[in-house]
């Protein structure tokens, strides 16, 4: 062998070290482009997750104000009934004739 075969040799290798570095370089730049893209769809993602859980929070809140406003109403319903029937059972109900109806 001579020197010019182990120089040709060398420059053989380099070439192919010089491919094989291209190709890890391009096969590198491909997953920074899907690891941008992840990164994207995650930032999008935790947006979403944000708008959810405020949303969620503002239904919750005016949930939890019906039925307070409903809880609120029905006591006040109950209240009137009770004295409206309280009113009537202690003056008594007259009925058409003019005779008194009481409860007790």
């Amino acid at each position: 062998m001579g020197y010019n075969d182990k120089t040709e040799q060398l420059y053989g290798e380099l070439a192919s070290l010089k491919d094989s570095m291209m190709e890890n370089l391009d096969e590198s730049l491909q997953r920074n482009g899907k690891i941008e893209l992840t990164m994207q769809r995650s930032e999008s993602l935790v947006s979403t997750s944000r708008t959810y859980k405020n949303n969620s929070k503002k239904v919750k809140t005016t949930m939890r104000n019906r039925r307070y406003k409903m809880a609120a109403i029905l006591a006040g319903v109950i209240c009137v009934s009770i004295s409206f029937s309280s009113f009537t059972a202690e003056a008594g109900y007259r009925r058409p004739n003019g005779t008194r109806l009481t409860f007790c």
